[in-house]
């Protein structure tokens, strides 16, 4: 996905006709103007960013299931907040 999505972009930027700036840069628009590519390259950037959302937000519900449900120190261990102190038996 994360090969995919700016590749995709890039791709139907070319195609749309529209020279494809980059911080500023002109690259190169080695790629001609063809409508239906554009179409299915704005398709498939479309659907890969919401992949992406989807993904990260499954991710930050891990994160979060691990620290407020589980309690198993793992965003300690990861370098966010702090360890729990043992609990005495």
């Amino acid at each position: 996905m994360l090969l995919v999505h700016p590749l995709a972009g890039y791709l139907g930027s070319v195609w749309s006709g529209y020279p494809v700036k980059y911080f500023g840069m002109t690259l190169p628009g080695w790629g001609w103007k063809d409508e239906g590519l554009k179409d299915l390259c704005s398709t498939i950037h479309w659907w890969t960013s919401l992949v992406l959302v989807a993904l990260i937000g499954l991710h930050v519900a891990g994160a979060l299931n691990h620290a407020l449900i589980h309690r198993n120190g793992l965003l300690a261990r990861m370098g966010i907040g702090r360890a729990r102190a043992p609990e005495a038996a």
